[in-house]
């Protein structure tokens, strides 16, 4: 799964934790309850290898200014369709 096809759909994006259950409590991104995921997490469930991983994480830092990916991903007025706007120009 690529971070544009998980993040297709709002339900799938959280902020201020890698990742949420469906009662909103905070997991691990690749617990079998996680059902929402910030851009950290989710990199994290949709590249398991770390070798790739890596390589889609200096390609988001590279759009970002000061590469910050949690703050961006945490910003108070984020929305889904500035991480949609980013995965897609990052082609992840």
């Amino acid at each position: 799964m690529t971070l544009q096809k998980l993040f297709s759909k709002k339900k799938n994006w959280t902020q201020e934790a890698y990742a949420r259950n469906a009662k909103g409590d905070i997991v691990t991104p690749l617990s079998k309850d996680a059902v929402c995921w910030c851009l950290m997490g989710a990199m994290q469930k949709c590249y398991p290898s770390a070798k790739k991983r890596f390589r889609v994480l200096d390609r988001i830092k590279s759009l970002l200014p000061g590469g910050r990916v949690v703050g961006f991903n945490d910003r108070q007025d984020q929305t889904i369709k500035g991480i949609r706007r980013l995965v897609k120009q990052a082609n992840v």
